[in-house]
């Protein structure tokens, strides 16, 4: 049986009888998804595959190079206490190490507001509060199916255990927001981003789960031999406490918010060919709503990632990056039309002659969406990457490169 087939199969089975049941249940829901996935793609090959390639598809050597599977998810919201809520997503898809594995898994705490000021708190395995794109179920999409630049990264290696807390207070019809906190098992992040570079794809890190490197770079051999081909995202190496703040403010139409991310790695610390990265970023989101059928969303950020001990010419890997995008969404009755416009770059300050890691790139995304039950639904997209990357020349390929990639997915939940 293809991997992809039994990590539905696994899903449907988990999920048909829970979901059948689930109105009856007393403190919680269960809910769940499958996004049955089809088109075809040009350009290079796949990171999935372990090369350079930007989207979660390559080409074929004489062209294009079609594509279909299953992605499922199952998300089990039970209610602990009339404060305490609970929140388990579960997923399979055929990139997977493993067949059904957790995307996040925390609790939430929400007490009685306390002088006009309402407070919450997680904490487990999660995601922090970047992204203005993932607001659907699991984590997922609700504009485009492939992500911007800037949150496929977040989904690939800005995962966190630990824990955050939140207060939001209105003052005369504007409302202010922060949110504090403190994580530990995401010392890797950064490792994917310099030896790959940016992404554009749906493809989420898993707790138990890696992501793939591009097995022809010779970046980590220009560095330390004994990194592993693979990257483990949910990974605690140094013993060290990250942190993260985001402030926000929302007026009318418009919400404005402030990220900065800071993982505090030790440079040093390596366990089983996986090395912490010491990485940093901020990010600004703004989105517009220009009426109840229009709005626009944006994203920036800046940061640096980090490796190993400083030398006469600098560190192993010392790396700024960049991305940003802007998105304009329009619903026509039901539908929704997307397009988004996508920029990103990474600037390598050390070692460049032997372990490239600078690109500079930019994308343009076009999406359809139809309801067509209460049920089902459908996303038609059109995804055009292309990307100037040196360290490509070191396996023969070309450093500039462009890949599209049209797909379509229809969305059943239940």
């Amino acid at each position: 049986m293809n991997r992809w087939l039994a990590s539905s199969a696994a899903i449907i089975a988990v999920a048909a009888p829970a979901a059948a049941h689930a109105d009856a249940q007393q403190g919680g829901d269960l809910r769940g998804f499958l996004d049955f996935k089809a088109g075809a793609s040009d350009g290079e090959h796949s990171w999935v595959d372990g090369g350079f390639g930007k989207t979660r598809f390559g080409g074929a050597e004489d062209g294009w190079a079609g594509h279909g599977f299953i992605d499922g998810s199952l998300i089990w919201r039970p209610h602990l206490t009339w404060s305490v809520r609970g929140y388990l997503h579960l997923r399979a898809a055929p990139e997977q190490d493993h067949l059904v594995d957790a995307v996040e898994a925390y609790v939430t705490y929400r007490p009685m507001p306390v002088y006009g000021a309402h407070l919450s708190a997680r904490a487990g395995l999660m995601y922090p509060p970047v992204s203005l794109e993932h607001e659907g179920l699991g984590w997922s999409t609700t504009e485009t199916i492939t992500p911007s630049a800037i949150n496929t990264w977040i989904g690939e290696e800005v995962k966190v255990l630990g824990v955050e807390g939140t207060a939001r207070r209105d003052f005369g019809g504007q409302e202010f927001s922060a949110t504090i906190g403190a994580f530990g098992f995401n010392d890797t992040s950064g490792t994917i981003l310099a030896y790959r570079g940016w992404a554009m794809h749906d493809v989420l890190n898993t707790a138990f789960g890696s992501l793939e490197l591009p097995h022809q770079a010779p970046a980590w051999y220009a560095v330390k031999s004994d990194q592993a081909l693979v990257t483990e995202p949910v990974r605690e190496l140094d013993g060290r406490v990250g942190f993260y703040g985001r402030l926000g403010w929302r007026s009318g139409p418009i919400s404005l918010d402030v990220t900065h991310y800071d993982n505090a790695a030790d440079r040093i610390s390596e366990s089983d060919g996986q090395y912490a990265w010491e990485t940093r970023f901020t990010n600004i989101g703004l989105r517009l709503d220009f009426s109840e059928d229009t709005r626009l969303l944006a994203q920036a950020m800046t940061g640096q990632t980090i490796l190993g001990r400083r030398t006469p010419f600098g560190y192993w890997v010392d790396m700024d990056f960049g991305a940003a995008y802007v998105l304009l969404a329009h619903d026509i009755g039901s539908n929704t039309v997307a397009v988004r416009a996508d920029y990103f770059e990474t600037d390598d300050k050390s070692f460049t002659g032997t372990d490239n890691n600078n690109e500079e790139g930019w994308a343009l995304t076009a999406d359809y969406r139809m309801p067509l039950s209460q049920r089902l639904s459908l996303a038609l997209e059109a995804l055009h990457v292309e990307s100037d990357r040196p360290q490509r020349a070191s396996v023969g390929l070309d450093p500039d490169q462009k890949q599209t990639t049209l797909q379509s997915t229809l969305h059943v939940a239940f």
